[in-house]
């Protein structure tokens, strides 16, 4: 009889490892699924995609839902919804597939180039990040979009690839991009990759494949399409595309917003790392720590990681740029990095096994020092007001008293961009704690400079990375700034019930208006006629006399807002808009009278009920 390995248990352990932070990864997902509350985006996604994968509408056309994103991030759910029936779970558990899918890509990728212990941590690391639980959780394309990338690196990354793996990854990155048009900048990075890792050939198949892939939907919805890319370029660069501008006087909601307070720039630069702790943290200590030529193991390690540090570099630098110069929220950098964060996590598999801290240069180490301040000033300035609610503060050193603050000619918040009081005394005192804090790590880095490398790799590298690790899941990290917490109700079952009431007072081929930030509901009216330009809200909103041209772009303003609940048989009004002055005073020159009050879709917020007007009979 033979004899029985010894060593299978013990090779086996870092896989039971990956699949117990898989499983956590699983449960945490699932109670996500059901407590969070939904949001004007992921409603959008869901319903439109059920519009279009029914043929109710179509992408890009006059008159229709603004298709303000590329089609496969509408379709893709949608026909999930088509198959499975119109309900907010089915796109979140579509998500959860997603999400599963790119851990075991993640996990894969890892394993290659970090070895099964990396790759078990990388896993953990996803499955401790509350934040991207939350966004991987809910009906939106970055599960999917991530999944589509970590495999697109998992069929690219390393020399010595087949040639159908580069074409395959040809055409998930070709998906990718006609899912969100914000992961084109991903491509040529890859294509540069595969052109100097592997030759000129196979990049001339990837780059062929996903051209294939591209344009052979934007076949599919071509002219309509031109809009989207019309909206992106350049007019100056782009005349041909006018046709599919939308020109008119007037301006949108967007554009009188007040300006961003200079200090939400600071606190959203400090959250960005603090909700994706450690994938962030792993690639600012990649690159702080980053090996001497000589102790790369081979080339292909090398090129694997400047690939993904450029890839990591441009996508997150160009998603800053739009969260905070490009009109959009400040605060989308936060559901941004979702898409993408995680490559911090490949690179620091990648680069571990070469990083040799004793033989770094004084100047190299004085970097890692100042890195560690940074992270630590920056996450305890985005947490600060987190832990207040929580009343965890107290728990913080105060080094500096908050009478210092008087010392400063700006005291109260401002739409000029100055710190309220509260926020400036939170950075000075996390400043000079956190300069306590890294002259104490030097000190020690000083007193046992003589120690063993591996002393060395395990203190300065995996000493942040496991203090991140176990705060990752409580409020200094991952599970803070949450928006959309609503634990301990089911939401989508919260959002069937109030859709029933609805359903049951509404008739097919209704004419429905709307006001609200909350377009889920429809997908439990299925077989009403709402007018699309009103699905996005303010978002598409104008102050604007030009009525058709907004409506042909599938934009509206307050005359079509009047008009469609003059012509609607049914106006649903949101009870967080119910109060807005237009909205009562078209209500009472339409001669409206509400009939009925639905629950509330997201029952800890009374505020979503739905009020039901109709003309007077």
């Amino acid at each position: 009889m033979p004899r029985i390995n010894e060593k299978v248990p013990v090779a086996l352990l870092p896989f039971a490892v990956a699949l117990l932070g898989a499983a956590l990864y699983l449960a945490r997902a699932l109670q996500n699924v059901r407590g969070r509350t939904s949001f004007l985006d992921e409603g959008l996604y869901q319903y439109k995609g059920w519009l279009y994968a029914t043929h109710r509408a179509l992408p890009f056309a006059d008159y229709a839902p603004w298709t303000n994103h590329m089609p496969l991030s509408y379709l893709i759910p949608g026909y999930f919804q088509k198959w499975f029936g119109p309900d907010l779970a089915v796109g979140r558990y579509l998500s959860l597939g997603f999400a599963l899918l790119f851990l075991v890509g993640l996990w894969l990728t890892a394993r290659r180039w970090g070895g099964d212990w990396l790759a078990a941590g990388a896993v953990w690391a996803v499955a401790l990040n509350l934040a991207s639980i939350k966004i991987y959780s809910m009906g939106l394309p970055q599960a999917a979009v991530a999944c589509m990338l970590v495999w697109t690196l998992f069929l690219t990354l390393d020399a010595g690839r087949p040639p159908w793996q580069i074409a395959l990854a040809g055409v998930l990155s070709g998906l990718m991009v006609m899912t969100r048009l914000n992961m084109a900048l991903a491509l040529p990075v890859v294509l540069g990759y595969i052109w100097w890792q592997h030759g000129l050939k196979k990049a001339g198949l990837y780059l062929g494949a996903a051209a294939l892939t591209t344009g052979g939907l934007h076949l599919l919805f071509w002219p309509g399409i031109l809009k989207l890319w019309a909206a992106w370029l350049p007019r100056s660069l782009t005349p041909f595309l006018d046709p599919w501008r939308m020109f008119i006087e007037g301006s949108n909601l967007h554009e009188q917003a007040p300006s961003t307070p200079f200090w939400e720039y600071l606190l959203y630069t400090g959250e960005s790392i603090r909700l994706h702790f450690l994938a962030l943290v792993s690639a600012l200590l990649a690159w702080a720590l980053w090996p001497a030529k000589s102790n790369w193991k081979s080339d292909a390690q090398r090129a694997a990681a400047v690939f993904l540090s450029l890839l990591l570099g441009v996508l997150f630098l160009a998603h800053v740029w739009v969260s905070f110069f490009g009109g959009f929220c400040v605060s989308c950098i936060l559901l941004y990095e979702a898409y993408f964060d995680y490559l911090g996590l490949l690179l620091f598999a990648v680069v571990f096994q070469a990083i040799r801290v004793s033989v770094l240069p004084l100047w190299r180490k004085a970097t890692f020092l100042a890195l560690v301040l940074f992270v630590f000033v920056g996450v305890n300035f985005a947490a600060y007001s987190d832990m207040l609610r929580r009343g965890w503060a107290k728990y913080v050193p105060v080094v500096v008293p908050r009478a210092v603050v008087s010392v400063f000619p700006f005291q109260e918040t401002t739409r000029q961009g100055v710190f309220p009081p509260a926020k400036l005394w939170s950075l000075l005192n996390f400043t000079v704690l956190g300069i306590l804090l890294t002259v104490l790590l030097a000190g020690v880095w000083i007193l046992y400079r003589g120690g063993f490398e591996r002393r060395w790799k395990m203190y300065l590298v995996g000493l942040p990375l496991l203090i991140g690790g176990l705060l990752s899941p409580t409020a200094v990290l991952g599970s803070g700034n949450d928006f959309f917490a609503c634990s301990g109700y089911n939401v989508p079952a919260a959002y069937r019930e109030a859709g029933a009431t609805l359903n049951a007072l509404i008739p097919s081929g209704a004419r429905v208006a709307w006001v609200g930030r909350i377009p889920a509901i429809f997908l439990y009216l299925p077989e009403v006629d709402v007018y699309p330009p009103q699905l996005n809200h303010y978002h598409s909103f104008w102050i604007s006399e030009d009525d058709e041209t907004l409506y042909r772009f599938s934009r509206w303003n307050e005359s079509l807002g009047r008009r469609w609940m003059e012509e609607a048989d049914y106006t649903l009004i949101e009870e967080a808009w119910l109060e807005e002055a237009w909205v009562q005073d078209a209500l009472q020159s339409a001669g409206l009278q509400e009939i009925a009050v639905s629950p509330p879709p997201e029952p800890c917020r009374e505020t979503s009920r739905i009020h039901v007007f109709a003309p007077t009979p």
